[in-house]
């Protein structure tokens, strides 16, 4: 009974979710390749083989030592590698070292406008669970609000001159960046 149970289950994990063998490899690191690295971890692989034979304080000492030294030696490394590559003359090796850096999506996000407006329209209906309001129920609403409100309360704006706004420009400070409508 338990093995026609336990065949019955394998069978029908092989058949929805086979065991796939796939080989995991890491993103190239080129500045791995110092020689002084190479030496340093094949020092650190003999001491841990040495710690753990002999099991003593000393050994444990200096293969934790080797260790520390290759984590900031590689730090260290790796930190000259990307100034080296990000102050490059050549700006695709430099766009180059940002996305190995950043770690872009390759995939690019594709969204149906359409599809992310009805999402956001039936947002009420869905946490809610009630309609929109009719358009007419909203301009109700919005003329009620601007009743009970007094001048000094109420939003207006004046019209201005050319003048004005060439003079409003030129205070603004050129020393800053600009943002995506290129005012700064």
């Amino acid at each position: 009974m338990v093995n026609a149970l336990n065949t019955l289950f394998s069978e029908c994990i092989e058949r929805h979710a086979p065991l796939k063998r796939s080989k995991l490899t890491r993103p190239p690191a080129p500045w791995m390749n110092a020689n002084e690295i190479r030496k340093l971890q094949a020092d650190r692989d003999r001491l841990r083989f040495e710690a753990h034979k002999t099991n003593s304080d000393d050994s444990w000492k200096a293969f934790r030592e080797v260790r520390n030294k290759i984590k900031s030696v590689i730090n260290k490394t790796k930190r000259n590698f990307i100034k080296t590559a990000l102050s490059s003359n050549r700006p695709k090796e430099v766009w180059r070292m940002i996305h190995r850096i950043l770690h872009p999506n390759k995939k690019p996000l594709h969204a149906d406008p359409d599809k992310l407006n009805d999402y956001f329209i039936n947002t009420n209906e869905r946490t809610l669970g009630t309609k929109p309001a009719a358009l007419s129920d909203l301009l109700e609403f919005i003329d009620s609000l601007s009743d009970g409100t007094t001048p000094q309360q109420s939003f207006s704006s004046r019209p201005v001159s050319h003048r004005e706004v060439l003079c409003e420009i030129d205070k603004l400070r050129s020393d800053t960046s600009t943002g995506i409508d290129n005012i700064p």
